[in-house]
């Protein structure tokens, strides 16, 4: 909604090291992801569940943080 637009723009205003914060904050998460993608299985099929799960949610959290970061770029773009 546009109101939504409007928040997220006066949010990016009035605290301008959010982006940066939010890209810190992405590139966390990726290192996490390498971590656990990093951890031995050994052939341990609830090892390699868990490992799947807990990396499929942090892309999900990485995919989110780039969408906000979009959608600042594009609040920024508009006006």
């Amino acid at each position: 909604t546009s109101d939504e637009l409007e928040l997220k723009s006066q949010l990016f205003q009035q605290n301008p090291k959010l982006r940066t914060r939010i890209g810190i904050f992405s590139n966390k998460l990726d290192t996490l992801a390498a971590i656990i993608d990093s951890v031995k299985s050994h052939s341990d099929e609830e090892v390699k569940q868990r490992k799947k799960q807990l990396i499929n949610r942090i892309v999900e959290l990485m995919n989110e943080l780039d969408r906000m970061i979009a959608s600042f770029n594009l609040d920024l773009k508009d006006r």
